[in-house]
């Protein structure tokens, strides 16, 4: 079907030629794609309002549209349940084979930054939007879900098929298929290579499967060749297993035996000490007889996270060795106790005014009062598996009142540390927010195909089957439960959609 992207320069890839915008015979804007060699169009099937379109190379500019037709056999359409969803398309016109794009199949790993460009309702011409990849979601988890992280350039509708650029290795991972943007929610979703081979197995021709570069750490290097004595570098890693994690192990593998990496969630500070010791033969309170660099990885997940910091970061850090102290996010309280935080990714604890606190207090208690309504409320919870949530804000408001009221020179560090809590209060209300979100609306579309099936059913004169009733009554009941399982859901109304479709083939 042509040559594969492996003649991409280096250089074509950077300006990313392979961008695509989909249009109707009239020009109006259906959606994103991505060239595939030098004649072929990969979108989403739901883009396309029939086989046929104009497609514009507006990753490379000064282009007639080109007119596109769907091969024959590589349709995927979009199924009830949101799966499918995908169209190869071949192009009336060859195009130089170096502009296409490579895709990367593989599982790539939590928090690795993408972006995309579409063209949402104001931007003809289109807009780049950055995310960072989080897990498996959707139907049958075929997708992969994209978390902003910028509130006002998000993925939203518009951005239908476009491809998704990795940041690191300038290769495409996925296609984006779906948002949610009611309620102020910013998720959006993916097709991965991995499924896109699944449905469109041509598409391996321009497939690298070869394992994604680490992430960049920006800086991290050059703080250890700079850093001062008694200096702890602060990285944001994300979890355990994401892919700036899997960068920090990279790089110590990097420096080689005198740096060690030491998993720190769960553990106490004892344990932490321990393993320091048994790994690197370093112990508090006694003087290294080597250099060493210490990288630790999830320090606020820790069992004790601001024990941790004092009684084994910041004595180990004065000792003379160089301690970078990974964390899920930058909002632990524990960032406080760190006696001289570096300035790995231009990471300091904040210094807030307390006029400032008490409006951030104030948001998060609107937040978390939309959190509890969208819970469940006096009548508990909607969906069993999501926790309550906790009442963060009345918990701040006084302990900023007794800060206020400490000496100007204690005050400082205790307005920092109610600021991280402010911060993590607001990144916890709006992840169980958007799980919510996500929930409802998945019930929702749950509820608009069971009726859409019973009404299917009606009108092949199976609107008093016992049995199709019975599976019927079962989905909804499930639906309507409280704590709702939403697992159950799933395989309820997928029961009764199979069942359907078996009586209406047969009748």
């Amino acid at each position: 079907m042509g040559a594969g992207s492996g003649e991409t320069a280096v250089g074509a890839r950077a300006e990313q030629p392979w961008r695509l915008r989909l249009c109707a015979a009239d020009g109006v804007v259906l959606g994103a794609g991505a060239l595939l060699g030098g004649k072929y169009a990969l979108t989403c099937a739901h883009v396309l309002p029939d086989r046929e379109v104009l497609v514009d190379l507006i990753g490379v500019g000064g282009r007639t549209p080109v007119p596109a037709k769907v091969l024959e056999n590589q349709l995927a359409p979009l199924r009830p349940d949101g799966g499918g969803d995908l169209a190869l398309l071949a192009l009336a016109e060859d195009q130089p084979p170096g502009w296409g794009a490579r895709l990367r199949a593989g599982q790539p790993a939590p928090g690795r930054p993408v972006a995309a460009y579409g063209f949402p309702a104001g931007a003809p011409h289109g807009m780049w939007a950055r995310a960072e990849l989080s897990r498996a979601a959707g139907p049958g988890a075929e997708w992969v879900q994209l978390d902003a992280v910028h509130q006002g350039n998000r993925l939203r509708r518009g951005f239908s098929g476009a491809g998704v650029l990795d940041e690191a290795s300038g290769d495409v991972v996925g296609l984006v298929v779906s948002e949610y943007s009611a309620d102020g929610s910013v998720v959006a979703w993916m097709q991965p290579v991995a499924t896109i081979l699944r449905y469109l197995p041509v598409v391996s021709e321009w497939t690298d499967h070869t394992p994604l570069p680490p992430v960049d750490l920006p800086g991290l290097l050059d703080w250890l060749r700079q850093r001062r004595p008694g200096d702890i570098g602060v990285l944001r890693i994300g979890e355990s297993d994401s892919a700036r994690a899997e960068a920090l192990r990279e790089i110590a593998r990097r420096l080689g035996p005198s740096a060690v990496v030491i998993e720190a969630s769960g553990r106490t500070p004892g344990e932490v000490s321990g393993l320091i010791a048994t790994l690197a033969g370093l112990r508090v309170g006694q003087q290294a007889s080597r250099q060493l660099t210490l990288l630790l990885v999830g320090v606020d997940e820790s069992a004790e996270p601001e024990a941790l910091v004092r009684q084994v970061l910041n004595p180990l850090a004065e000792q003379g060795t160089a301690v970078v102290a990974g964390y899920r996010a930058l909002d632990s309280p524990s960032l406080a106790a760190l006696r001289s935080p570096g300035t790995v990714s231009s990471v300091e604890p904040p210094q807030p005014r307390p006029d400032s606190l008490v409006a951030r207090i104030g948001a998060l208690a609107a937040l978390e009062e939309d959190v509890r309504r969208l819970w469940g409320g006096a009548e508990g919870p909607r969906f069993a598996g999501l926790p309550e949530p906790p009442d963060r804000a009345g918990q701040l408001r006084p302990w900023l009142s007794a800060v206020r009221g400490m000496p100007a020179a204690d005050r400082g560090p205790r307005l920092a540390e109610c600021a991280l809590r402010v911060d993590r209060g607001l990144r916890k209300a709006t992840e169980l927010r958007n799980r919510l979100v996500v929930h409802r609306e998945r019930l929702r579309e749950l509820r608009g195909l069971t009726q859409a099936y019973q009404r299917m059913a009606a009108e092949h004169g199976l609107a008093e089957d016992p049995g199709l009733d019975t599976l019927y009554r079962n989905a909804f009941d499930r639906m309507l439960a409280r704590p709702c399982v939403l697992a159950e859901c799933e395989a309820a109304v997928q029961a009764y959609l199979r069942a359907v479709v078996r009586r209406v083939r047969d009748d």
